[in-house]
């Protein structure tokens, strides 16, 4: 038996995840991406048709460094996220949720509150594959 410990595996990768964004996510989607999972999906997927952006926006500027950001800025990125679905910018919104839920707790309110679920395009993950535990998709209510 060996001393050296196995790695985890998990069919929820990086790579499942952009087969999913290639096969699903449209021009007219936005893909939100949390807790720095944007770099290693973004590796894999080649044929995009989203938009795509991080959440918050501050990733985007220090793509490998999760700042903290005020609760009011989430707030506010939180509420144009949604408001842009229901305004028919978007018709849905590709969510990795990421492992700092402080930061995505406002964006999941909204998302929940004011949206409809797509529930045969969600994903759980069963463990930790990179910087994610699950895919949710919004769409506007019908």
């Amino acid at each position: 038996a060996s001393a050296l410990p196995r790695a985890r595996t998990s069919s929820c990768d990086s790579r499942m995840a952009a087969r999913q964004l290639t096969k699903y996510a449209r021009q007219g989607d936005l893909v939100v991406f949390t807790n720095l999972s944007r770099p290693p999906v973004d590796y894999y997927w080649t044929a995009r048709e989203a938009e795509e952006r991080n959440f918050p926006r501050e990733n985007e500027e220090h793509p490998g460094f999760d700042a903290p950001v005020p609760a009011e800025q989430l707030a506010r990125e939180a509420q144009t996220i949604v408001d842009a679905v229901e305004q028919g910018r978007y018709r849905r919104i590709f969510l990795l949720h990421g492992f700092l839920p402080d930061k995505e707790r406002g964006l999941l309110e909204r998302l929940n509150g004011r949206l409809e679920r797509v529930e045969e395009l969600c994903r759980r993950c069963e463990a930790m594959g990179s910087y994610y535990d699950r895919i949710s998709v919004y769409q506007a209510r019908r």
